[in-house]
């Protein structure tokens, strides 16, 4: 006799985190909102398709390792305003925070800019050139 059906696993979660580590190339910056910082003229867009529109979710960010000098991260929803969604000050080369992005989405794909801003110091004497980041975008 052929023993009982087994049934396949289930996935935790309704969609993989997204994770991704990326670096921009400033081929200019401006300078920042803090005495000696500087605004990156290029940014990196992530996207995001939350299982629902109510879907709660949050975003990981770890400068990398290979970072010289702190940098802080502008989070901005897009298409939204023009004053960040949040803002991680700061962060030395290595270290990561957490931030939750809320729980109001539009169906589909939404989308967030990071926008870095350099600090005098380390290898920075006051041109930001790049900074980058491992992103994860997962429900909370």
């Amino acid at each position: 006799m052929p023993g009982p059906a087994v049934a396949p696993a289930v996935a935790l979660f309704a969609f993989p985190a997204l994770a991704e580590s990326w670096a921009v190339t400033c081929p200019a910056s401006t300078p920042g909102p803090w005495p000696g910082s500087q605004i990156c003229s290029e940014g990196k867009m992530l996207a995001i398709t939350p299982a629902s529109p109510t879907t709660g979710m949050v975003l990981k960010i770890r400068a990398p390792r290979t970072h010289c000098s702190q940098v802080t991260y502008l989070i901005h929803l897009f298409p939204g305003s023009s004053e960040p969604t949040a803002t991680l000050e700061m962060l030395k080369p290595g270290e990561a925070r957490t931030m939750r992005l809320g729980n109001r989405w539009r169906d589909g794909e939404n989308f967030l800019t990071v926008t870095g801003v350099g600090h005098v110091g380390g290898c920075n004497p006051g041109t930001l050139h790049s900074f980058g980041a491992k992103t994860e975008i997962l429900p909370r």
